[in-house]
């Protein structure tokens, strides 16, 4: 099973490009152009056509794009010559979330979780896809599981909290957006939510 480090959260939004350069997340210097990372990982993949990473890598270039459909050739690529590379399942996953495909999306996340039960990030990708089909439930407990291995991600918790949000249980959801932005003050959408969930709470008083 492969397990690479593109999987895991970055600290910049230029975390995998970084990676797919060869680089390590923290290294000073000019962050990559889009153009820059996919003409290097455009030569990877030529230059090592059997070798799964090079088309994760550029899938997530593609990704990073917006060129979605581009990305899931290449995670398809990626996943036909190592079936269970799980870093291309979660990321093909993600990026059907991107185009709408939700219910393939989690089966793609099913997938990531049964080869790696402690991969924390597919555990909340498949939240927010349940989410999105309204099985609030099913994503509440993604969420909870996503937060044993990561108990400090912001993220998490404002999905969690959305969750309670759409269920109206406004005091859990608060209490959430509280944690989330405590971790992360600068996450202003959660403050927003957290708003709303104040207005329906005074509106039930």
């Amino acid at each position: 099973m492969q397990r690479k480090f593109l999987a895991q959260k970055g600290g910049t939004p230029w975390h995998d490009l970084r990676v797919s350069l060869g680089l390590t997340p923290d290294t000073d210097g000019p962050e990559p152009t889009f153009v820059e990372a996919l003409e290097h990982v455009k030569g990877a993949a030529q230059m090592e056509p059997n070798l799964p990473s090079a088309y994760c890598g550029r899938g997530n270039v593609y990704h990073k794009m917006g060129n979605y459909p581009q990305a899931v050739s290449d995670y398809n690529s990626a996943i036909s010559l190592d079936t269970e590379y799980t870093e291309s399942y979660a990321r093909r996953g993600n990026t059907y979330c991107m185009l709408g495909d939700f219910r393939r999306a989690i089966k793609d996340f099913d997938r990531a979780i049964g080869l790696d039960p402690e991969y924390g990030w597919a555990y909340e990708c498949r939240g927010r896809a349940y989410h999105a089909l309204k099985k609030y439930q099913q994503s509440i407990a993604d969420y909870e599981s996503a937060l044993e291995l990561h108990p400090e991600d912001a993220d998490i918790y404002g999905g969690r909290g959305l969750c309670y949000y759409s269920l109206k249980e406004y005091q859990l959801a608060i209490q959430d957006f509280n944690h989330a932005l405590q971790l992360d003050p600068t996450i202003t959408g959660f403050a927003s939510e957290r708003d709303e969930a104040y207005r329906h709470l005074r509106n039930l008083a």
